[in-house]
Order: C-alpha cells, then structure tokens, then sequence
C-alpha cells in the first residue's frame, strides 16, 4: 500500500499536466502513487498521459466521461489505496519536499484529519510569468479559524493533504461549480483537528482559462459554501460571523453586476447586502484612506443609483 494518493483531474491542458506530474516524480518522498482522473480527456492528452502511466508505475490513468472536476475527484478518492490522500490540479506544481513536510506534521499527531501549507501565486501568459509570494499565515489558533471558515481562497486545493482513514465517506459537492474545495475543507475541518504549515510548498498557478476569472461565478460559490457553513462556538464561527461574510459576498455582486450595467441585479444584491448588514460599507475598502462615513453610505448610494438607473429604463419610450 502506497504512503501517499495522489489525485490529480485533467481534460486537454497536456503540457501543463506533463510539468504537474513531474513535480511529483520530484518529491523527496517516493512512497506514492500518482491517480490521474481523465475527466472526459482529449485523445491527445490520453495518449500523454497512457505515456507517463507506462514509463512510471506508480502512476495510473483512468478516463471517465466529462462530469466535472469534482466528480472527476470522488472517483479518485475511490480508487485510493494511500493512508494520505493530497490533491493537485494539473496546471499546478509541488515543491520537492511538499508531501515529507506535511506527513511529519501528521506523524506528530494521529488525529490530525487535515494539513494545509501556503502557496505561491504564479501567472502565467504568453509572455507573462511571475512568481509573488503567498499569503502569510495567520497568527492564532482563532485566526486560523476564521480564514479557514469564511475565506474561500486560504486553501488552494494543491496546499492539502488528508488522512484517509478519518475523510472516508466525506466526498465534493458535484453541484458545486468553484469553491467545491473550500467545502471540502470546511466539512473535514468540523469534525476533525487540522494544522497548518508555516512555508508554501505549492504552485498555484493563474492563467486566462482559470475558473477563477469569473468574479461573479466565485462570488455565488462563497455564497453557497457559506450556506451550509454551521456556527460552530469551539472554533469562533457565529451566526453574526457568517451574515457578516454573505453581506460582503452580495455587495460585491452588486458591485460587479453594477460595473455591468446589470443594473436590476445590483439593486437586489445591494439590498440583499444591507439586510444581511446594515454596516457592510466599513468592511469594504479597509485599506483605502477613504472615510469610514463614505464607505459606510456608499452601498447605500449604490442601491439608489440602480434604483433610480431601473426606473429610468423602464420609463424610456419604447422604439
């Protein structure tokens, strides 16, 4: 039996998968098997991945037809034989020393279900490629808590590794289209102790087919995640918390909906804002030098201007 499984979902990207898997090949820690899910894959990536799978045992294809990349997940999670299981995308990179680092953190303590690291943020175009430094790690036990909870984007799904004894039966959400890992991590965390590592050990990496680029799409996936997100006193997550977070998701919806003219669907989103939080102004734009009074109307603002945007169109003469 393998120390590690690693699942790692892809379509049609076969360079990028190529440099995925070899990080992996490049891991101080050898014990593993690599599952690569073929989540409805080009002919051209099979036969890529058919290549890699005959040069290196311990990697296995399996191609299914086009469900999604959580589904393509579950799978993986069914076929594994590791006592770890650790995720990675194939536009995404590990670290050599990744997976040794986080199994010594599980060795330490046997009832760790979870173990999460930063990761690097590298972008990546046509003639744009970039490494910026991750996130810093939060300072407390609470803090922790608190991102891990109510922050979609703390975790990449590159930056975890599960103990696989105490996550069977826990699957993703295949209704889910982004922030499927986030819940994932959401609903091991409620039940299980996790950690965290103070250094990135991963690659996240952003590009123009990143799911990621659609703000609205990220925004309804925070909102629905935090709907199934019960408080939870022992890890300081209350219900004002969680109204507090959704409060921020709508009015960013209605700014970017705004932005776009959509100028119905920013008026409800605003409103739906201000129900949640009256005061959801003053948590937007901390960092800018703006006036907390200004922040605080400015949702305000916002919902009349697209009111009065709404009666303007609907009373302008019809051609």
């Amino acid at each position: 039996m393998p120390k590690v499984s690693v699942i790692l979902p892809t379509r049609d990207r076969v360079e990028l998968l190529q440099q995925a898997v070899f990080s992996v090949q490049a891991q101080t820690l050898p014990d593993w098997e690599l599952l690569l899910i073929g989540d409805g894959a080009s002919a051209e990536l099979c036969a890529a991945a058919g290549e890699l799978a005959a040069r290196d045992s311990r990697i296995h294809f399996h191609n299914r037809p086009h469900y999604g990349v959580s589904a393509a997940r579950n799978f993986g999670l069914q076929q594994a034989n590791g006592e770890f299981i650790a995720f990675l995308d194939d536009d995404d990179l590990w670290l050599p020393e990744k997976l040794e680092k986080h199994l010594a953190v599980f060795d330490s303590s046997p009832d760790i279900a979870l173990v999460g690291a930063l990761t690097y943020v590298e972008k990546i175009g046509e003639d744009n490629r970039h490494i910026t430094e991750p996130k810093k790690r939060p300072h407390s036990d609470r803090e922790c808590s608190y991102r891990l909870f109510v922050e979609c984007d703390f975790l990449a799904t590159c930056a975890v590794v599960l103990r696989r004894s105490l996550v069977e039966g826990i699957l993703f959400d295949e209704g889910m289209r982004v922030c499927e890992d986030w819940d994932y991590w959401v609903r091991v965390a409620e039940h299980h102790p996790y950690r965290f590592l103070e250094e990135a050990l991963s690659v996240y990496r952003r590009h123009e087919t990143n799911i990621g680029n659609d703000p609205v799409a990220v925004a309804d996936g925070h909102l629905l995640a935090l709907d199934k997100i019960q408080p939870c006193r022992r890890q300081g997550i209350t219900h004002g918390l969680l109204r507090r977070r959704k409060a921020y998701e709508w009015y960013s919806i209605g700014v970017l909906w705004m932005d776009e003219r959509e100028f119905d669907g920013a008026r409800k989103a605003f409103g739906r804002a201000l129900c949640l939080q009256p005061t959801v102004g003053l948590d937007r734009g901390r960092d800018s030098e703006e006036a907390a009074w200004k922040r605080l109307l400015k949702p305000y603002r916002f919902w009349f201007s697209c009111l009065k945007a709404r009666i303007s169109n609907t009373m302008r003469p019809q051609p």
